[in-house]
């Protein structure tokens, strides 16, 4: 059972993302496609 535990834990301490993490990758992202549209002319 112990082992069991062991391989969640370090299963959720790999795949573990938190709601900042997301945010500011999507702020990131975002800024960059913005910033490529407008070098295609497209104005935002």
């Amino acid at each position: 059972m112990n082992e069991y535990i062991a391989t969640v834990q370090n299963l959720h301490i790999k795949y573990a993302v938190t709601l900042k993490d997301i945010l500011e990758k999507r702020d990131r992202e975002a800024e960059q496609l913005n910033n490529y549209l407008k070098e295609l002319g497209y104005e935002g």
